[in-house]
């Protein structure tokens, strides 16, 4: 069953990038690809509470931020195995699972090499995190066969 109050949203960073949190009504939220720390630590200041931080893939548009971020929050940082990718505190490989029990959660990590090698996607409930992907065909088959809701910035 999916928890009910969860909301999803996008915040511009960049000329052409997003990073996204995953929330639930109490401030509890998920951070995928925060490029831009500053982006979050205005949030928290309305109350976001950081539980977890997905990172799909090394470019800097996508991990920028997270050393200020883990000055000013805990949230533990899952990421794929990279070196190029130096704050992560828990490398995560295809089929592990992350459960975010705040969310009522349980993702699932995908392995999408493609756009870098290293890439992964993150799949919990209703809701795929996939990031910067080019295997347009698969993907728009792939939701149509889950019936998700999914959340996919481009970037060509």
């Amino acid at each position: 069953m999916q928890p009910s109050g969860l909301k999803c949203e996008p915040f511009p960073e960049f000329e052409d990038n997003y990073l996204w949190t995953l929330r639930n009504q109490e401030g509890f939220a998920l951070i995928v690809d925060p490029g831009d720390a500053q982006i979050v630590l205005r949030q928290m200041q309305t109350g976001l509470k950081p539980i977890a931080i997905f990172i799909t893939h090394h470019h800097h548009d996508h991990i920028d931020g997270l050393a200020e971020l883990m000055r000013h929050c805990a949230a533990p940082v899952y990421a794929p195995e990279d070196p190029r990718i130096p704050f992560a505190t828990h490398r995560v490989r295809h089929g592990e699972h992350i459960p975010l029990p705040e969310l009522g959660l349980d993702f699932r990590v995908i392995a999408v090499p493609g756009h870098t090698m290293s890439h992964v996607a993150y799949y919990g409930g209703e809701f795929l995190f996939v990031a910067t992907l080019c295997l347009v065909l698969v993907v728009v088959d792939c939701l149509k066969a889950l019936r998700l809701r999914c959340f996919i910035h481009w970037i060509f």
